[in-house]
């Protein structure tokens, strides 16, 4: 489908319309696959693949399942959009999704540092985190060292599109947004590496999952700049 308006609040950013102010911006509306682990000229990465599970573009959308193993796990990542918080640097992530199996799903969907396990490591980065049974989206920023995990008081439903967003304003502050609504504001344990675009999925036993993304956009903004 086609990218709606940005659902959260960017100020005067690029999605609002009207913005002069000198930055970047990335979308895609999944109408094509391009997925590797080694083209820097792909649109995603793949980091994480265990065992041999596919990303399939069907009806405009990508499709990332794993295939009925026990501890399978997928992940992309959009290298290319890239970008590092600073100070009068603010970063913003939006994308509309869906899970099958909830409560046999765990993700973590967001902005993250590249690495090959992002639902396991003490990283850096501003994401959500869903751990299967619970169905509890968990707003999550990690400094590198310690990840601090908040409920959005948000429970994820089997085979329920929704939409998440992430703001991180400078250094200073990280605000997650549910369906439009802000949900989590945190002002510490804030990422300091460069974050990416991140998809996640994984299985808390040896069940198929299947993790539909409809869009995805980001922007990074000099918030600064007349």
């Amino acid at each position: 489908m086609s990218i709606p308006p940005f659902a959260i609040d960017l100020i005067t950013g690029p999605f609002g319309g009207g913005s002069t102010k000198p930055g970047f911006l990335d979308s895609d509306s999944f109408g094509m696959v391009n997925s590797s682990p080694t083209d820097d000229l792909a649109e995603w990465h793949s980091t994480a693949n265990t065992g041999t599970n596919p990303i399939t573009h069907v009806g405009g959308q990508m499709v990332m399942t794993l295939q009925a193993t026990a501890n399978a796990d997928l992940q992309i990542q959009r290298h290319h959009a890239q970008h590092l918080p600073a100070t009068n640097i603010d970063l913003f992530w939006e994308a509309r999704l869906k899970i099958d199996d909830v409560s046999t799903s765990i993700i973590a969907i967001g902005l993250h540092e590249i690495d090959t396990d992002v639902t396991n490591t003490l990283d850096h980065g501003a994401f959500f985190e869903m751990q299967g049974a619970d169905a509890n989206l968990d707003c999550v920023t990690g400094d590198g060292t310690t990840h601090v995990a908040i409920d959005s008081g948000v429970d994820l439903l089997d085979d329920t599109f929704f939409t998440v967003g992430i703001k991180v304003l400078g250094t200073t502050k990280a605000e997650f947004y549910v369906n439009g609504i802000l949900k989590v504001t945190r002002t510490v344990t804030l990422p300091t590496a460069a974050l990416s675009p991140t998809f996640a999925l994984s299985t808390t036993g040896s069940a198929a999952e299947i993790m539909t993304l409809d869009w995805m956009r980001s922007s990074r903004q000099d918030s600064d700049s007349l």
